[in-house]
């Protein structure tokens, strides 16, 4: 039986990346609990009655 292998350290842009998803995230759950978001079926539903006409 062959020994695991080591895993690889991600590459920096990888990390930054990663790091950017989780702050996106915690911004998204920040405007959830503040009550800043809106369904996005109600926004659809504007929206539509908007542009209705157009």
């Amino acid at each position: 039986m062959s020994e695991p292998k080591p895993h690889k350290l991600a590459k920096p842009e990888k990390r930054l990346e990663a790091l950017a998803l989780l702050k996106l995230l915690e911004l998204s759950d920040r405007q959830i609990e503040a009550g800043q978001v809106q369904p996005a079926a109600d926004v659809l539903a504007r929206l539509r009655k908007r542009y209705q006409g157009d």
